[in-house]
């Protein structure tokens, strides 16, 4: 009886062993680098760990709207060219991770009566053609 009270006393977890479960102690994007074509999306996924910790609440944000924006899902949406950091927060600890969007307008020469023309891959044209 005393060996089953004492293997019972060694399982219960002492404050300390229990905070480190339960503060986040990091977080990761599944992604660090991401190229989008005209008006691509993608949804970043973020795993806080450890696994345990009770607060898995996590924020999105964008160095550049413009370029890529990103909704609290971790769904990234092209905008214009160029280059933006999508960041993801931690609420509990603030530890951070970020993913680098690099948006590009894809397309092609294409060829009508009128001459030649650019096109983007999604099949749109240039404003000013």
């Amino acid at each position: 009886a005393l060996k089953a009270a004492k293997k019972a006393m060694d399982a219960v977890k002492t404050d300390v062993q229990m905070t480190e479960e339960e503060t986040v102690r990091g977080v990761a994007l599944d992604r660090t680098s991401v190229v989008l074509d005209r008006k691509g999306t993608i949804t970043l996924k973020a795993s806080v760990s450890p696994d345990t910790a009770l607060n898995q609440k996590v924020n999105w944000s964008s160095s550049n709207t413009k370029v890529a924006s990103v909704d609290q899902k971790g769904k990234v949406t092209a905008g214009e060219e160029g280059t933006a950091v999508i960041t993801v927060t931690t609420e509990d600890g603030k530890k951070t991770a970020s993913c680098s969007i690099t948006v590009t307008y894809t397309g092609g020469w294409k060829q009508n009566s009128r001459g030649w023309w650019y096109r983007y891959s999604d099949g749109t044209w240039p404003a000013d053609c």
